[in-house]
C-alpha cells in the first residue's frame, strides 16, 4: 500500500511512502508548485531534485552525487 501524508494547507501531499518503504518528501511554493523533491534510495542514498519556475519554463536541478539541470518551456 502506497500512503500519502503530511499535507499543507492546500492539500498538497508532503510524504509518500511507497509499499517497500521508500519515501518522497514534497516541498511546494505559495502557488502550490512543487519546489522541492526529496527521494530516499535502496541504498538510503537521498536524491534530491528541485524546481525552479520562470517566465521561460521549469527549471529541474537533480542532485545526486552530480549536477544535472534540464530546462522545460510550453514546448516541452
Amino acid at each position: 500500500i502506497t500512503t500519502y501524508s503530511n499535507y499543507d494547507g492546500l492539500g498538497n501531499v508532503g510524504k509518500i511512502t511507497d509499499p517497500n518503504g521508500f519515501v518522497i518528501d514534497l516541498s511546494y511554493d505559495a502557488r502550490g508548485r512543487v519546489i522541492s523533491k526529496k527521494e530516499t534510495l535502496a541504498s538510503d542514498q537521498i536524491r534530491t531534485t528541485t524546481y525552479q519556475y520562470g517566465a521561460f519554463g521549469i527549471t529541474q536541478t537533480e542532485t545526486n552525487g552530480m549536477r544535472e539541470t534540464i530546462n522545460y518551456n510550453d514546448n516541452g
